[in-house]
């Protein structure tokens, strides 16, 4: 036969493993939730600003070269950016056509109209960049939300043991 005790202690042994159970079952529903954020956004099209800075700084690089160590007055125009070759070009002395001492002034003056060209693309690829940006979407995943949880574990109380229920929101 069960004495009161012997009742009472398993009641309390099974109010204990029925708690134990119960925070297990709970606590592993209070991981984390993934917060998924997505930032649509602009930026200049990085495939047309890196050909156009370098469509343009290449030649213009050159040109500047050029211009420091020329002693033709004409080239020293080349230190302005796009209009500096189209304003050299305009500046130079002229040379007779079936002179075989202009052939190297034909070649600056070939050299120069491709420099201006390419110093022009460039320029206007670098602003075709801004013009037409690339659309770029940003996603984030972040753990910050949690799930209720509620726990329950046995507790005394006053004169004997109870159950307390804990809960996180």
């Amino acid at each position: 036969m069960l004495t009161s005790s012997k009742l009472s202690l398993r009641v309390t042994a099974a109010i204990a493993a029925l708690s134990c159970a119960a925070t297990l079952s709970w606590a592993t529903s209070a991981s984390a939730q993934q917060v998924t954020t997505t930032e649509d956004g602009y930026v200049p099209n990085r495939y047309l600003l890196t050909t156009g800075l370098l469509l343009w700084g290449v030649p213009y690089s050159i040109g500047v070269v050029q211009a420091a160590e020329s002693s033709n007055s004409a080239d020293q125009h080349l230190y302005v950016p796009i209009v500096g070759p189209w304003i050299d070009l305009g500046q130079r002395a002229p040379c007779p056509v079936g002179s075989n001492a202009c052939n190297g002034e034909t070649t600056s003056r070939v050299l120069l109209v491709g420099d201006g060209i390419f110093q022009a693309i460039g320029t206007v690829e670098v602003l075709w960049a801004f013009v037409r940006p690339e659309h770029r979407s940003i996603t984030r995943v972040s753990a910050t939300r949690f799930t209720p949880a509620f726990t329950f574990e046995p507790a005394r109380v006053a004169s004997g043991y109870g159950l307390t229920a804990l809960a996180q929101f």
